[in-house]
């Protein structure tokens, strides 16, 4: 049976803006270093910079990401944000959602995003993504540590509004199979 979602008032993104947002504690099991790395390509293999990568989090790697960052000039393009109570207004600002953790539990940030029809870019780690994104539908579901995957996806996501659009669509109508009324209705059953 799934788990219940957060409690937020959850409002469809409108996916204007040209932000991809991660969320997540800064430590070596979320990995964001990767995303960096892939933002690196994004801006200077691909020329591609009208978009940025918000990660939002803390943890004990974020001076290391900071450095990362002014390592590889990306300063106006990936964002350090703080964790904050109203964290909805990260989402709805967002156009799609990446994940590169090396293992989840069950993953709330990734139901939280298809909550606001935000579509996931994540790795098959093991365990959550998989139960949550169906791959080409509503997001993509990359095969783990396949970094060149991840790249070619994130750009189809950027490069591709209309299939992000409707992936939006696709994950915010997936997400009602987490409210409240029907995960209370699996447990009766039980």
């Amino acid at each position: 049976i799934p788990h219940f979602k957060s409690k937020m008032p959850y409002t469809k993104s409108t996916q204007n803006n040209k932000i991809a947002i991660s969320i997540g504690r800064m430590t070596e099991a979320k990995r964001q270093w990767i995303l960096i790395d892939l933002w690196n390509k994004i801006v200077h293999k691909h020329n591609i910079t009208d978009w940025q990568l918000h990660i939002v989090g803390d943890g004990n790697l974020r001076e290391n990401y900071l450095k990362q960052i002014a390592d590889l000039q990306l300063n106006d393009y990936v964002k350090i944000l703080p964790p904050k109570k109203d964290v909805e207004n990260y989402y709805k600002e967002a156009s799609f959602f990446l994940l590169t953790s090396h293992s989840e539990g069950f993953g709330m940030v990734i139901l939280e995003a298809m909550s606001f029809g935000v579509p996931c870019v994540s790795y098959d780690c093991p365990a959550g993504p998989r139960d949550m994104i169906t791959n080409n539908v509503d997001g993509f579901l990359v095969e783990f540590d396949n970094f060149e995957k991840l790249e070619q996806s994130t750009l189809e996501m950027m490069n591709n509004h209309k299939k992000m659009i409707d992936f939006g669509d696709k994950a915010f109508e997936a997400s009602k199979n987490w409210d409240d009324q029907h995960i209370l209705a699996e447990w009766n059953k039980v």
